[in-house]
């Protein structure tokens, strides 16, 4: 389950509870959500963002087992999952390729509401956003900290049409 985000500062202490919070582009720590936003700003050179066909799935070989790929329905109303790598599946305790986050919703409640949330201002923001934090996978209560960076694609002139999201579990944060 996600829990509020906290504004910019020191990371969550997981014996205060869980938490998550927001950071800054530039405050990302993890080798692989960094080479993501790397990538992606690369490519888009001047525009907002590049298109989804322009990801360079060679080069982000490495990151792809903790990426999503999202396609944007309703300008932001809900978003499927094209595609989800495999650590995200361990994580989440299933596989949710080829569903909506409404769908998530029924099976993990108050998550799906949570990325719909998260995601939406991502598309209407019109820029990649980055968050630090512990993640608690319910029933379990097994925590996890994580980083993640959610990257808009789309159209050039034109609302995105896809977010590509990397996030990188590890408990205790040790790979941070």
């Amino acid at each position: 389950m996600l829990h509020h985000l906290k504004p910019a500062g020191s990371l969550p202490d997981p014996s205060e509870g869980r938490s998550r919070q927001r950071i800054e582009i530039g405050e990302l720590r993890n080798p692989l959500t960094r080479k993501a936003y790397d990538v992606w700003s690369g490519l888009r050179g001047t525009r907002p963002y590049p298109g989804r066909d322009e990801l360079p799935l060679r080069e982000l070989r490495e990151l792809l087992r903790h990426a999503v790929l999202f396609r944007v329905l309703d300008g932001g109303g809900d978003f499927e999952v094209r595609v989800m790598g495999d650590a995200i599946v361990v994580g989440l305790g299933r596989s949710f390729q080829g569903q909506t986050l409404k769908d998530v919703e029924a099976v993990i409640p108050t998550y799906g509401s949570a990325l719909i949330k998260t995601y939406r201002y991502v598309v209407e923001l019109r820029e990649p956003v980055a968050f630090r934090g512990w993640y608690d996978r319910d029933p379990t209560r097994r925590a996890y900290f994580q980083e993640s960076v959610v990257l808009p694609l789309g159209p050039s002139g034109g609302p995105p049409d896809h977010l590509f999201a990397v996030i990188v579990y590890a408990p205790n944060g040790e790979a941070f």
